[in-house]
């Protein structure tokens, strides 16, 4: 339920706080990404629904803009609730994988360097990252990623219930436990418990006002 104008606001209170933790001599280049995040009617749940499809869509998208991008240019990404999804599903694109029929058929730069990205409160299922699981190609492409889950989060909470009673958890809720990391991929995925700086909040004003995890996040993009 972001607005265009919104996300790019809020893109740049993320690049004030890149700026002022770029090493120096680095140089860094942001571009802001915005999907149709709208709020769609009053009802929460079919709203949810909506932004679940859309996100994982507008994947291809960004998977084709990173495409474009010099292989050897280091890469970092950072998305926040449905924005993990739309990642995800872009990097499984990267790694020659397919979503409900659709791929990145033509490459610019098949061969590039891998990604860092951080995933704030991901509202995609937590299984995904697993090879052959609907993002499984994802983690092929990445260096490092760094989850940060919050196991109170308000509205994560009732993520099984997106489609129905009985689905999955939300990986932003969640996390990787012990019985989820043993699989190919899982070494270059850092966790971090966030609940004790966001306490219940879903919500980008919550991340934004710890500083001390904006400069988490940050480090680890700009590594």
């Amino acid at each position: 339920r972001v607005t265009r104008s919104e996300s790019f606001q809020r893109a740049t209170t993320v690049f004030r706080n890149l700026s002022r933790n770029v090493p120096v001599g680095q140089v860094v280049r942001m571009i802001a990404v915005s999907w149709p995040s709208d709020r769609i009617g009053i009802l929460p749940r079919p709203d949810a629904q909506i932004k679940a499809r859309r996100s994982e869509a507008h994947g291809l998208y960004l998977a084709w803009l990173i495409d474009q991008i010099h292989p050897d240019v280091s890469v970092g990404i950072f998305g926040m609730s449905y924005g993990p999804r739309l990642i995800t599903a872009a990097l499984h694109h990267l790694g020659g994988g397919s979503i409900n029929g659709r791929c990145l058929y033509e490459r610019v730069n098949p061969i590039r360097k891998p990604v860092r990205v951080a995933l704030g409160a991901a509202a995609m299922d937590a299984h995904w990252l697993k090879p052959g699981q609907h993002h499984g190609q994802a983690l092929s492409q990445v260096e490092t990623a760094l989850i940060l889950f919050n196991p109170r989060d308000k509205v994560l909470r009732f993520y099984p219930r997106l489609y129905g009673h009985g689905g999955s958890a939300a990986l932003g809720y969640v996390g990787l436990n012990s019985q989820r990391r043993s699989f190919a991929g899982s070494d270059r995925i850092i966790e971090c418990n966030v609940s004790g700086r966001t306490g219940g909040a879903h919500s980008w004003t919550a991340y934004e006002g710890s500083s001390s995890m904006m400069s988490t996040m940050v480090d680890h993009l700009l590594r």
